[in-house]
């Protein structure tokens, strides 16, 4: 079974798209746990309807405000099954997502997966550029180009154990989480170059604020959390500047 993890605050606008793209998998074997981060809108109500309807649906909620990565880790401690994924309130996936995924990994005996994706706007614009995956991406080739979307990770728990997110970062926290898995385990990550999965861009996204984003990266990502002295930092930053360059004029919004 794949265990769907949906952190949810405030999406009342865009959580039934989410779930109902759960729905319509062609893989049927799954559970997804909505984690409800203390929303103050109808997320709740809209997260107890559909568990009411679909027993493979479940709401777990907070009663303090964990965010994105403490709802996520607490999403993966009720998790029953075998295989992890991600998928975040506001983001839909193309029906074969989890079929693909899963007998990419069941046939190659891949720990961890990832496949690429695309960006839609906060009206239903699907942007034409796709954000592709490597075959394979190790530790230091992640630095050089970053392509892990969280919306597109599935992994293995029988062969990683529970990954979690750290929880002392204010942002950036799966840039970590996944660079850490592959510094600290023997495995690496494997894509599959295929568009399935769709992750909104919203005026208020958190990474979508370049500026504040990359000072973050330098200042706080890199100082807590990898034990690389000044050039190394400055090396690496470059790159991670470069990336988001490209990134964001291919994903310049639409008109």
């Amino acid at each position: 079974m794949i265990s769907i993890i949906t952190a949810a605050y405030n999406c009342e606008k865009y959580l039934g798209q989410a779930i109902d793209s759960v729905i319509a998998q062609t893989f049927q074997d799954w559970e997804m746990l909505i984690v409800d981060d203390v929303s103050t809108d109808r997320t709740t109500e809209i997260a107890q309807k559909y568990a009411k309807n679909d027993p493979r649906i479940r709401l777990i909620c907070s009663h303090q405000k964990l965010y994105s990565a403490g709802a996520r880790n607490l999403g993966t401690q009720h998790a029953a099954g075998s295989y992890i994924a991600f998928l975040d309130a506001d983001d839909c996936w193309l029906p074969q997502k989890l079929e693909i995924q899963y007998e990419f990994m069941q046939k190659n005996n891949h720990a961890l997966s990832v496949t690429s994706y695309q960006t839609f706007n906060h009206e239903g614009q699907i942007h034409p550029h796709i954000l592709k995956v490597k075959p394979i991406i190790k530790y230091h080739d992640f630095f050089y180009s970053n392509p892990i979307g969280c919306l597109t990770v599935m992994y293995d728990r029988n062969k990683v154990g529970n990954l979690y997110f750290p929880t002392d970062l204010f942002f950036q926290e799966d840039y970590v989480l996944w660079a850490k898995t592959l510094q600290q385990t023997k495995y690496h990550f494997y894509g599959i170059d295929i568009p399935l999965a769709f992750y909104r861009l919203h005026p208020h996204n958190k990474s979508w604020n370049k500026w504040k984003v990359a000072q973050y990266h330098w200042a706080t990502v890199y100082r807590r959390c990898f034990n690389w002295n000044f050039f190394q930092k400055l090396y690496y930053f470059t790159f991670y500047i470069i990336i988001n360059l490209r990134k964001y004029y291919y994903l310049r919004p639409l008109k």
